[in-house]
């Protein structure tokens, strides 16, 4: 997994690009726009970008740095390699209990799920 720092009001994620990668936020906070309004904050830790790494879709909202980032990025390739090889080492074929028994994937999944919560709740109360 790769890393990376981010300053202050730069972009990582652009609206309406390809997106072939999720990001783990480790250090920071990021703002998520969409049709160039902010929608939310996301504090660290928390991931994202999955959407579009899981789907092949374009990213559905900008990401800018409120302030300085540290970002662990996960791309497609080896997100699913990693998978794989999990599934293929320990045997399984249920794809949660592979997720459920690899450390970095565990942590991932579960930062996706808090992310999408966090998402969800604060777009029922901003209508």
């Amino acid at each position: 997994m790769a890393y990376c720092s981010v300053d202050t009001n730069k972009i990582i994620i652009e609206e309406k690009t390809l997106g072939n990668c999720l990001y783990v936020l480790k250090y920071g906070t990021v703002e998520i726009i969409i049709n160039n309004k902010v929608i939310t904050e996301l504090k660290s830790p928390i991931a994202f970008g999955e959407r579009a790494l899981l789907s092949g879709t374009v990213r559905s909202s900008t990401v800018k740095a409120k302030e300085p980032c540290f970002l662990y990025v996960l791309d497609k390739d080896k997100f699913f390699k990693l998978f794989n090889q999990t599934r293929k080492e320990v045997g399984y074929k249920d794809r949660r209990e592979v997720i459920e028994n690899n450390q970095i994937l565990s942590k991932i999944y579960n930062l996706i799920i808090k992310n999408f919560w966090v998402l969800k709740i604060k777009k029922l109360y901003l209508k």
